[in-house]
């Protein structure tokens, strides 16, 4: 596998100079632990039971999801990000995932759908390999996710 540059971003704080901004609602999971990227699904990594969590929006876990961004949403370009908005499944199921609230370089807070409603996930435990497995499962270019 190609080596990663993988950034993850927490509400309102950030990491490096990306952020996200902080969700409402539901905060389905915490603890998201993956110690390697080989899951398919983000839900297959180790993690709390959904819902049970003890963390607030200001934690809610961002991604920018990089490599060929242009060849991955089939655009032509132009500087923008080519996935802005939810990209939500059209029925999705328990574990599937979107991007929300994508800021102009394309960092977005990630969602995860389960028991018929979308909610956030925390950033507790959310590694480097939680962030390429999170954006490969959405079909998003993984090569250079920040």
């Amino acid at each position: 596998l190609p080596s990663t540059d993988v950034r993850i971003m927490v509400g309102g704080s950030g990491y490096g100079e990306a952020f996200s901004v902080p969700g409402s609602g539901q905060i389905w999971l915490d603890g998201v632990d993956c110690s390697s990227t080989d899951p398919k699904r983000l839900e297959d990594c180790n993690h709390n039971t959904y819902g049970d969590n003890d963390c607030i929006h200001d934690e809610d876990v961002g991604v920018c999801c990089g490599g060929d961004a242009v060849e991955a949403a089939g655009g032509s370009g132009g500087g923008s990000c080519p996935w802005t908005g939810d990209g939500a499944p059209t029925n999705p199921g328990n574990g599937d995932l979107h991007l929300a609230d994508c800021l102009e370089d394309c960092c977005c807070r990630l969602e995860v759908f389960y028991d018929g409603a979308w909610g956030t996930i925390c950033d507790d435990s959310f590694n480097d390999d939680a962030g390429v497995i999170a954006c490969r499962q959405m079909g998003l270019p993984s090569t250079d996710v920040r």
